[in-house]
């Protein structure tokens, strides 16, 4: 399964839906006006960022960051 509704969801999904996914599915379950939608996995994203070859990029760039220096 690639995604799921906000109602299959629950704030207890955070790994599977992310902290963003598990909050709306949370607030769609407790009735609070959230549009409709949907959650893509965080499995899936993971595999994206794979088969693209995204993830060396990523490391890449976090690589030159001086996380001392606030403004790098």
């Amino acid at each position: 399964m690639l995604i799921k509704l906000f109602k299959e969801l629950s704030g207890k999904d955070v790994k599977i839906a992310g902290g963003k996914g598990a909050s709306l599915a949370e607030m769609t379950k407790a009735k609070i006006n959230v549009p409709p939608g949907f959650i893509i996995l965080a499995s899936v994203f993971d595999k994206f960022l794979e088969e693209t070859d995204l993830t060396q990029e990523i490391e890449a760039q976090l690589s030159k960051i001086n996380y001392k220096d606030i403004n790098s």
